[in-house]
């Protein structure tokens, strides 16, 4: 369900407060998408700028599982699992937007319903995967999954 990567995706977009919010901790508090990406950072990206350092965070799709048990003709229940890769070269930085992160998903806080017919009824922080540095880019990164339960009552 779209509806349900948008929702998650606007949660954490739209988290402007300053100094502590995505955006500032992104580093971009100006132009859209504000270095929240869907499933891959573009090529030409560069960490530093003359405004200072940036991070990045990637979000995707990763599986979604029907639940069979428990729908209906009129609704078709679930669960996803979506990752937010964060990339930054600061592990303070780092570390601080896997924070924010889990504080605007986790038990839906900051989550809007998608649409009237699109329901999420929890998310909650799956796994967290190691935090790796890349000598290439000379960053670190980490991947956070989270679980989705939803509902998708637009079967027709």
């Amino acid at each position: 369900m779209e509806a349900v990567a948008q929702a998650l995706y606007t949660a954490l977009r739209d988290d402007s407060e300053a100094t502590v919010g995505m955006r500032a901790l992104l580093g971009n508090t100006t132009t859209t998408p504000y270095n929240m990406h869907h499933v891959l950072i573009p090529e030409a990206i560069d960490f530093v700028t003359a405004a200072g350092t940036q991070s990045f965070m990637v979000y995707q799709f990763v599986s979604g599982i029907p639940r069979q048990d428990i729908h209906g003709r009129d609704g078709l229940a679930g669960e996803e699992l979506y990752n937010f890769r964060v990339y930054s070269r600061s592990l303070a930085t780092l570390e601080s937007i896997c924070r924010r992160i889990k504080l605007r998903l986790q038990n839906k806080l900051y989550v809007t319903q998608p649409t009237s017919q699109a329901v999420i009824q929890e998310v909650k922080l799956d796994s967290e995967g190691p935090t790796i540095w890349d000598d290439e880019f000379k960053v670190w990164g980490r991947s956070n999954f989270y679980r989705v339960w939803c509902r998708d009552d637009n079967l027709y």
